[in-house]
């Protein structure tokens, strides 16, 4: 008998090496099943055969008297969902068995304010910490690009001549975003003095040997520039994405 915890494993070796899909979203998958195996014990060593929607839906409800939040909830399900149609694909189960996602409360977006972002754009950077996260941030504020996908970015990702950018996003799709000449001249002018002493094969918001710049110190960064300005602190780089 195929336990349920080997076909997760089969199911993770396809998402790996037949789509291709991101570390990012392996783990998203690890966490989903770890969550799922804590509120049904013993499910990892379940014949599939033996699935049914009453047990589906005491995970459901097991997870949700824990206080997560209703949207959290919601990233588990999409991901075991996701299993459940593999499995039913891959005819380990005669149903194909869906969760439905919990209600969630809109919210309305909350954007930087237009004085806010009106001194964002004015500062003037004197040095390369300051010059780096200036740009970084009118980059995620004009393009829209997630902050995972702008740190990402390369020298050769950026063409200056057409006002464009080749973006990286999830599931490794690759899009291009255009972008104004204003840009073009805060972009450009950073990477001037940003290529001294660096390696060709270096990121285009690098860290001072080109390596790749962690999140932490992107939001230490922008944090520190908000208060210099001064301005409030404006959330998080998402906020600039819907700005």
């Amino acid at each position: 008998m195929t336990t349920l915890s080997e076909l997760h494993n089969a199911f993770i070796r396809e998402r790996t090496f037949l789509q291709n899909v991101t570390p990012r979203t392996l783990e998203w998958h690890s966490q989903s099943w770890i969550s799922f195996k804590k509120h049904l014990p013993g499910i990892e060593s379940l014949n599939p055969a033996d699935l049914n929607k009453q047990l589906l839906n005491e995970y459901v409800i097991g997870i949700k008297q824990t206080g997560i939040k209703p949207v959290t909830i919601n990233t588990y399900l999409r991901s075991i969902n996701a299993f459940l149609a593999w499995l039913h694909a891959n005819e380990y189960t005669s149903t194909r068995f869906n969760l439905s996602k919990l209600k969630v409360e809109e919210q309305l977006v909350k954007v930087v304010p237009e004085e806010s972002l009106a001194a964002l754009i004015k500062y003037k950077p004197t040095d390369y910490v300051e010059g780096r996260i200036h740009a970084l941030t009118l980059t995620v504020i004009e393009t829209g690009i997630r902050i995972n996908e702008a740190l990402s970015l390369k020298p050769e990702d950026i063409d200056y001549d057409s006002l464009s950018m080749r973006v990286m996003g999830k599931g490794r799709k690759e899009r291009r975003v255009p972008f104004s000449i204003e840009l073009r001249k805060v972009l450009l002018k950073f990477y001037i003095k940003s290529t001294a002493k660096l390696p060709d094969d270096r990121y285009f918001f690098c860290t001072r040997d080109g390596k790749k710049m962690m999140y932490d110190n992107a939001r230490r960064d922008y944090v520190a520039m908000c208060e210099k300005l001064p301005i409030e602190q404006l959330g998080s780089f998402h906020r600039l994405r819907h700005t």
